[in-house]
């Protein structure tokens, strides 16, 4: 699932926006996208307030309406990729800080065609990016949003008090999931070796079976349980 937000002050202009980002996204994404529109600040503030979490912003920008509504935005969002319409007459020193991170701008006044290309192009960046996100690494959702973690810097999972841990080596993060779950999506480098264990094969140093546990690079240990040793052995 693909999730946007469009604020805009021109209800004709937010559908257009909505009529383009569904014709495009079905050429370049294989996700189910869901579009969040608003015409004014109090529903869009009210929605803020939830603390969804999306993929795309819209944010018009003009006189009236300055970049308020974007920083909120970006405070309860860190990640998502942002695309702002503004006048032309506003300087850009309002919308191109830190505080906005904008991924792309298009300015008034535009045709048609620049509104396809810039949506095209933040949709498609979005599109591959999301891909290779998931080809490379483990992803899981925390308070602050959706965190990514290259699969090659993870030594093991363990379901633990309720949660699942997922270990970096020098921190841990926990969040909500079952080890069989995890055992059915995962790429075939990690293992499971133990009831509430989940191993990274590249990170295993050592294999003691008789002692019931495995040493990893770093020096760390993980059990092995009786039930699991098969399929350990059969990678010595």
């Amino acid at each position: 699932m693909t999730d946007m937000v469009v604020l805009g002050y021109s209800k004709n202009e937010v559908m257009a926006i909505k009529k383009l980002t569904y014709h495009i996204a079905a050429k370049f994404s294989d996700d189910e996208w869901s579009l969040h529109l608003f015409v004014d600040d109090v529903r869009f503030d009210e929605y803020l307030k939830k603390g969804q979490m999306v993929d795309l912003g819209c944010f018009e920008i003009n006189r009236s309406h300055g970049t308020l509504q974007v920083e909120k935005f970006r405070e309860n969002d860190k990640n998502a990729s942002v695309m702002l319409i503004a006048e032309p007459d506003i300087s850009p020193m309002e919308y191109l800080k830190p505080g906005i991170m904008a991924t792309t701008l298009l300015l008034r006044p535009y045709t048609p065609e620049q509104l396809y290309k810039t949506l095209r192009d933040i949709i498609r960046c979005h599109s591959q990016k999301k891909k290779s996100d998931e080809e490379n690494n483990f992803s899981f959702m925390m308070n602050s949003g959706r965190k990514f973690i290259p699969y090659d810097q993870i030594y093991y999972f363990e379901a633990r008090d309720k949660k699942i841990y997922v270990n970096t080596g020098n921190r841990e993060y926990s969040f909500y999931d079952t080890m069989d779950n995890l055992s059915e999506t995962l790429p075939q480098s990690f293992v499971r070796c133990h009831r509430s264990f989940m191993v990274s094969k590249p990170k295993i140093d050592r294999i003691y079976l008789s002692k019931s546990y495995l040493e990893l690079d770093n020096g760390m240990t993980v059990p092995v349980s009786r039930s699991y040793k098969s399929e350990i052995k059969e990678m010595r």
